[in-house]
């Protein structure tokens, strides 16, 4: 009973911190605004009063072709909802695009008079495909190198800030998107927009968040493992240790990116195999945690079904 106690008060120490650091990261109360065919109406947002604003919603899309203004045959443009993989969408003739191919996303973005600052910066989460962003004709910044084969496509998983000027309280964000190396594409990354020190504020806390929460899950982890080689009759404490440990690279490899921190030049298809394989370890190795831990209530068979769990990832 003992060490029953002992680790429930682990578990919940664990998830309640595992709370407690993601509604740090909630915002206040706002207005809601989003993108409705191809545009975004900023005109009354407040960006000292409600921060930085997602471009989210409904924008132009241009399927298999790299083109620099939506007004041209404007006949092949359809409504993509961003962030989501085009994958999940249905062609007009009925049938989901493809993983594979090539795209082009317009938006028309509409700011307040009253805007403080000229100097803004789009905050680019995560995307599994390759893509570049501009504003009114000039390149902002990119993820990876979009290109029109898999010769000359180089994806990027990373989160980026994209800072540029606007003068005009009306501009243009053109985005040439490719996918070639994974099984979903399209523009599945969330874009913020804000003041430049909004956004790096917001990437400053958010980085904060997950160091914290990084140096808990290495703590514990070490914590577990000693227990372990102090008791090795308890395999619960090293099951624990290890799923500690495999937080830490589901950690360090999703959310704000730390490993491209660390290790800036990870090469993509290693940077995946890690967000996939921290994700397909969870499972078997919860269940051998519970087993050790209840001994006697969970069965065999439960244990080997989450085991197999592995073989998608590798």
């Amino acid at each position: 009973m003992i060490r029953f106690s002992f680790f429930q008060r682990q578990i919940l120490l664990f998830f309640g911190l595992f709370f407690v650091l993601n509604q740090c990261t909630l915002e206040l109360e706002r207005p809601q605004v989003s993108v409705v065919s191809g545009v975004i109406d900023l005109s009354s947002w407040n960006f000292e009063k409600y921060g930085p604003v997602a471009l989210q919603g409904d924008w132009i899309f241009r399927w298999k072709e790299f083109v620099e203004d939506p007004e041209i045959n404007p006949e092949k443009n359809r409504l993509m909802p961003v962030p989501k993989a085009w994958t999940r969408i249905q062609e007009p003739h009925g049938e989901n695009y493809p993983g594979i191919g090539i795209a082009t996303y317009f938006l028309k973005v509409i700011l307040p008079k009253d805007l403080s600052s000229t100097n803004l910066a789009i905050l680019a989460e995560t995307s599994e495909a390759a893509y570049e962003v501009w504003v009114d004709g000039v390149k902002i910044g990119a993820q990876g190198i979009p290109g029109k084969t898999l010769d000359t496509s180089t994806p990027e998983w990373n989160v980026k800030i994209l800072p540029f000027q606007i003068q005009k309280k009306e501009f243009q964000i053109r985005i040439p998107i490719s996918n070639f190396y994974h099984a979903r594409g399209g523009l599945t990354a969330r874009l913020i927009l804000g003041n430049e020190d909004q956004i790096i504020r917001l990437r400053e806390k958010r980085m904060t968040v997950d160091v914290f929460l990084l140096g808990f899950l290495i703590a514990m982890a070490l914590y577990h493992f000693t227990l372990y080689f102090l008791r090795k009759k308890d395999a619960a404490l090293l099951y624990f240790g290890v799923l500690c440990f495999v937080f830490c690279f589901r950690e360090i490899s999703t959310e704000q990116n730390l490993i491209k921190v660390i290790f800036p030049g990870v090469p993509y298809l290693v940077h995946m195999r890690i967000v996939y394989l921290s994700f397909y370890l969870i499972p078997p190795i919860t269940s051998a945690f519970l087993r050790a831990y209840f001994r006697r209530s969970l069965k065999k068979k439960f244990i080997i079904l989450s085991f197999l769990s592995l073989r998608f990832s590798l």
